[in-house]
């Protein structure tokens, strides 16, 4: 009988764990799981303005300028002059941590063409 409850308390506090990150981070079921499992694997290292809530508000199509004003200056710029130009604006802190991903792709026109959210996992 402790061990069910036990066990019961211990699904419960992840299942509440689970829905604070879908919150918090704005994620999809799927990431918000993997975000709580991995949790002791995380290790983000977010762009010096940057805020979760700003980018839920950064939309297709919006300019360089735009973006900038919205999120402030990214961590790195990876741009191809005949492609897609990828505005970073978190990274892992090492070279095999999981991270919270949030970028910005803008077209050869400079318009926002994605906008990547996910729980990246190395």
């Amino acid at each position: 009988m402790k061990i069910r409850r036990i066990f019961f308390i211990f699904v419960l506090s992840l299942v509440v764990i689970l829905i604070v990150n879908k919150i918090r981070f704005h994620y999809e079921w799927k990431d918000a799981f993997f975000r709580t499992l991995l949790a002791g694997f995380e290790a983000t290292r977010w762009a010096p303005d940057f805020s979760i809530d700003a980018f839920e508000q950064a939309k297709l199509q919006m300019d360089q300028f735009e973006i900038s004003q919205l999120l402030g200056k990214p961590l790195r710029k990876d741009c191809d002059v005949h492609s897609e130009c990828i505005w970073i604006y978190s990274w892992q802190m090492s070279g095999t941590d999981d991270f919270d991903q949030r970028w910005v792709v803008f077209n050869p026109q400079g318009k926002v063409s994605e906008l990547r959210k996910s729980f990246f996992i190395d």
